[in-house]
């Protein structure tokens, strides 16, 4: 008798433990797919095809699952959830200085709009593609590397969704991580929370030679709101080509203090290139616009 009990025992405990074994993370809900060719110069590829890939990669990527909130939800009700915008800004070819035959260039933009007990949040991932266009027409080329990078762009974006299920202290750990994606992510919620330890993270991310990730670096050190960052953001603008160096100044501007001020006034008053006075008048007229000493300090 004993015996017999003991093996029910044994496969109940089995049975369990299957059933345990595929109770891993839940999936987030995707509720809504939508795509937009924005760079009206791209030829041929259109909105629909580009939702198509879309949705293919979502299936493909096991952490996001979708679900349309009109066949998931009763009229007049919003559910929790995740809503995906994906944007081609750019789709052209170009002639790098580095490179010794013409390229296709692509970016990518996916705006990821989750939805947590009524509360928006939105999030923006972006990809810069290049790749020799060879004897490939463009836009088949183009086609090719949109689908081939799509997976990885809704992974990075499934990277960012768990991280905001994670607590604050995890998020801190994950900065330290190998995994560029863990640390990107981290940082991301980390200054959505407003969390003052997400400085370390982002003294890291303004210290890469990557443009798109700099320009992240810089909108993550505004939304922070860090006075740590302005002379960061000050040794940044040295040599900068002109888009990131009025992104820089506009991002001091934003912080405000005496000596994101103090720097706008030399620049504006002294550097060698009119166009950079101008940027950084710009910029000044903003800050002394603002309320004095504008700009948080986090502790």
């Amino acid at each position: 008798m004993r015996r017999g009990l003991w093996r029910i025992g044994w496969v109940l405990a089995l049975v369990l433990g299957a059933g345990a074994c595929r109770c891993g993370p839940q999936p987030f809900e995707v509720l809504s797919l939508r795509a937009a060719v924005v760079d009206p110069s791209v030829p041929g590829l259109t909105d629909a095809e580009l939702e198509t890939w879309l949705a293919e990669a979502v299936k493909e990527v096991g952490i996001l699952r979708f679900t349309p909130e009109q066949e998931s939800a009763p009229a007049g009700t919003q559910r929790d959830g995740v809503r995906l915008q994906l944007e081609v800004p750019l789709m052209q070819p170009v002639f790098p200085a580095d490179a010794e035959e013409e390229q296709l260039a692509i970016v990518l933009t996916l705006h990821v709009r989750r939805m947590e007990e009524g509360l928006a949040v939105h999030d923006r991932l972006e990809v810069l593609i290049q790749s020799p266009i060879g004897e490939e027409a463009p836009l088949e080329l183009g086609s090719r590397l949109i689908r081939k990078a799509l997976p990885p762009l809704l992974k990075r974006a499934g990277m960012h969704l768990e991280a905001a299920r994670k607590s604050p202290d995890a998020l801190v750990a994950d900065l330290s991580s190998e995994d560029h994606g863990l640390r990107e992510a981290a940082l991301r919620i980390l200054v959505e929370r407003r969390d003052p330890r997400a400085f370390r993270g982002l003294e890291a991310e303004l210290a890469t030679e990557d443009p798109m990730a700099l320009r992240r670096a810089i909108g993550l050190a505004v939304e922070l709101g860090d006075q740590r960052a302005v002379p960061l953001l000050i040794a940044l603008a040295q040599d900068r080509e002109p888009s990131l160096l009025r992104e820089i100044l506009y991002a001091l501007a934003a912080l405000g203090g005496r000596e994101a001020q103090s720097y706008l006034f030399t620049i504006a008053s002294g550097h060698d290139s009119p166009a950079v006075r101008a940027m950084a008048e710009e910029a000044l007229d903003q800050l002394t616009g603002s309320a004095p000493g504008a700009g948080s300090t986090l502790h």
